[in-house]
């Protein structure tokens, strides 16, 4: 029965570890495109930007020089220089990897007495991998500067001259 406790503990441990270690964003629910779709989304990716003028979140919208443009109810442009950090979110990674990692170690119930062994292995092996691919759609700045975030935005090209800017606004869900 010692055994049972401890294996318990060591999988709710790495369960917490796990669960708190993903990437996270403020995007709405089923916002985001599936990777599949977000290569053909006419879309910008999510962006969440930490400025001098405080937390602001929405659709990319493009990219210059100087200015992020993105737009939630309205456009917004944050010149370059004002932006502290700033995260874009390209697509849903989904939870997939949860998942799996979930199924592999109650997978290891068929293995006896050696899930003692197999279930940690699961547990820990699973988790890394899924914690660092919760990373793969995100682009951070300053670790990566903003020219990365330009193939993302609604314009990637910039935002066209003669566009109406009061007309620009997020778009809703999926």
């Amino acid at each position: 029965m010692q055994n049972h406790n401890i294996l318990y503990s060591i999988a709710t441990v790495m369960i917490c570890a796990f669960l708190t270690s993903c990437a996270s964003t403020r995007a709405p629910s089923g916002w985001l495109p599936d990777a599949d779709q977000a290569r053909s989304s006419m879309f910008g990716g999510w962006v969440e930007i930490k400025s001098r003028q405080g937390q602001i979140w929405g659709e990319l919208i493009a990219v210059s020089d100087d200015t992020v443009f993105v737009a939630d109810t309205t456009l917004r442009a944050i010149t370059s220089t004002e932006i502290l950090s700033a995260r874009l979110v390209t697509y849903d990674g989904g939870g997939l990897m949860g998942l799996s990692v979930l199924l592999g170690t109650l997978s290891t119930i068929s293995n006896g007495g050696f899930l003692i062994l197999t279930a940690p292995m699961w547990l820990i092996g699973g988790s890394i991998a899924a914690t660092s691919r919760s990373y793969d759609p995100i682009i951070d700045y300053p670790a990566k500067p903003l020219k990365q975030f330009v193939p993302f935005a609604r314009y990637p090209q910039g935002l066209p001259p003669n566009i109406d800017r009061t007309t620009v606004k997020m778009r809703s869900g999926k």
